[in-house]
């Protein structure tokens, strides 16, 4: 179920949602956009289905407070603090290499280099994650195998296979954390974004 994607309805309202994993969900259910009487497609009985007619899945997503450290919901918070860590070390390592050009004010030179784009975009994303907007996994996915791809073909071509590897792993983990949320898989995926993103922040910060 941790990789499972659920659509999901108000009983009051016809317009479905989604799809939303575990993480997302779990989210959503803590700043009160869904509750125990949320509708969510049912699969196996293809049918909306409250989710409090779900005895696995309101568990899980609405665990007793004694329960909530061994249903994975700690790793909400602690899932998007890393994504928010990882993006924003991936925007140290965009924008490290331009800091002078930052300093000129020359905007026209600025948008010449686009990795500043893309590490403005990493620190956007980063602020959405950190206001809650979990609606954004999709995009966060999207930007994690561009990054893999782009960072992937810089280092490749400049024979440098070790941080190619290192931006590889970096991407793969920020992808895998807004997929997972069992703990040790969780932790696994927050490892490997942060210290392969982590490497190759340092690399151009050194450089």
């Amino acid at each position: 179920m941790d990789t499972q994607e659920f659509y999901i309805r108000q009983a009051s309202g016809n317009e479905a949602l989604g799809p939303y994993n575990l993480e997302q969900l779990i989210s959503l259910s803590e700043s009160g956009s869904v509750t125990s009487d949320t509708l969510f497609y049912n699969a196996s009985s293809e049918n909306w289905t409250p989710i409090c007619e779900n005895a696995d899945l309101k568990k899980i997503i609405f665990p007793e407070k004694n329960e909530r450290s061994n249903n994975g919901v700690h790793n909400v918070g602690l899932g998007s603090y890393a994504i928010i860590a990882m993006l924003a070390i991936s925007a140290a390592a965009e924008i490290a290499p331009s800091v002078a050009l930052i300093k000129s004010h020359t905007p026209s030179k600025l948008i010449q280099h686009r990795l500043i784009i893309v590490g403005a975009l990493d620190l956007l994303l980063a602020l959405f994650i950190y206001l809650g907007a979990v609606k954004i996994y999709p995009l966060i996915r999207v930007r994690a195998l561009c990054g893999m791809g782009l960072f992937g073909i810089i280092f490749f071509l400049q024979a440098r296979y070790g941080l190619m590897l290192a931006a590889i792993g970096g991407s793969i983990g920020l992808y895998l954390t807004t997929v997972f949320v069992t703990p040790k898989l969780a932790r696994m995926s927050y490892a490997t974004g942060l210290i392969g993103l982590g490497c190759v922040a340092w690399h151009y910060i050194s450089s």
